[in-house]
């Protein structure tokens, strides 16, 4: 009983994801390519970030492939942090060269998105029919990095925008 992993170099999502969404499912395949039934004692993520996906995941802990079976791990990418490269494995413990407690791991690999912090200001006090300046900043939790992108305003049912962040802020005249 030998245990063959489809994804050698492991699995990304491609899509980022904010903290507390769920992204995925991403899966691998594992197929038994020994003479003798192959038996999976426990799967086991190394980070709270990846957690098994339910609808996909035909392999669960006590199952038991036979010789050229095969079976799918279905995982999805559940960022807890705030922004930035999050990395995991995940791994399988079975019977694999009739060696009972054998592992093979898997590298999980997703990117959390920023929560924006957002700033506005405006000066107070304006008088009828005065220009209002109001200025927009946008700034990521921790303060790295400088957010990008564009910002609408929406006053009095006019749309001003999108105009785009410099240095993360942008100013309006209304």
């Amino acid at each position: 009983n030998i245990l063959q992993r489809n994804q050698a170099a492991g699995v990304a999502f491609p899509n980022p994801a904010p903290p507390g969404s769920t992204e995925g499912p991403g899966s691998d395949i594992l197929t038994n390519l020994g003479t003798a039934p192959l038996t999976v004692s426990a799967l086991t993520f190394s980070s709270n970030n990846f957690v098994s996906d339910a609808a996909t995941t035909t392999c669960k802990a006590s199952t038991v492939l036979a010789p050229g079976a095969n079976c799918v791990l279905g995982f999805d990418f559940t960022p807890q942090a705030v922004g930035g490269s999050i990395n995991g494995t995940l791994t399988v413990t079975d019977n694999s060269g009739n060696v009972a407690g054998s592992t093979q791991q898997g590298s999980l690999f997703g990117q959390a998105l920023y929560t924006p912090v957002v700033t506005v200001t405006s000066v107070p006090n304006i008088a009828l029919a005065q220009t209002l300046t109001v200025t927009v900043t946008v700034a990521a939790a921790g303060g790295n990095p400088v957010p990008t992108g564009t910002i609408q305003l929406f006053a009095g049912g006019a749309i001003q925008g999108p105009t785009a962040l410099v240095n993360g802020s942008v100013t309006f005249q209304v």
